[in-house]
């Protein structure tokens, strides 16, 4: 048998293997991504819970400070819109920290969904690299008989 195809039938074999290898860290880097996405995620979704309880924070604050100031002055005729105007702040706080509360929610429903495609796609290329290597020891079992 020629050396030389022996050699060429050696490096096929070595070339699907090293697909195979290259499809599986392609997977892993993949995967590491998607941990990536989520890990990010988890911070974005403590960002929010703070920027909710600042938020509420905010609004204790200054109707601690509104009453305070009430019970200082003390006007009779100023109970009913003081008790609408402190109703008005808590519906606007409320509303405040439900829009965070729902970006929270888009983004977290975003990035688990780029994690999925991250993890999909690195399965997708680690398939690939096993076909593109069955097809290369094809090759060489093929180049092979044609020798014999």
């Amino acid at each position: 048998m020629d050396p030389f195809l022996i050699a060429a039938i050696g490096f096929k074999l070595f070339s699907a293997g090293a697909e195979v290898e290259a499809g599986v860290r392609k997977e892993d880097e993949r995967k590491l991504t998607a941990f990536r996405i989520g890990t990010d995620d988890a911070m974005n979704q403590t960002r929010a819970l703070q920027e909710s309880q600042s938020r509420w924070d905010d609004y204790n604050s200054a109707t601690s400070a509104n009453i305070a100031q009430f019970n200082v002055t003390r006007d009779i005729g100023a109970d009913q819109s003081v008790r609408a105007a402190l109703e008005a702040d808590k519906a606007i706080a409320a509303r405040d920290v439900s829009r965070i509360d729902q970006q929270k929610m888009f983004q977290t429903q975003k990035a688990n969904t780029m994690a999925m495609q991250e993890r999909v796609l690195g399965k997708n290329e680690r398939r690939a690299s096993l076909v593109r290597a069955v097809s290369k020891v094809g090759e060489a079992v093929s180049m092979y008989g044609m020798a014999t």
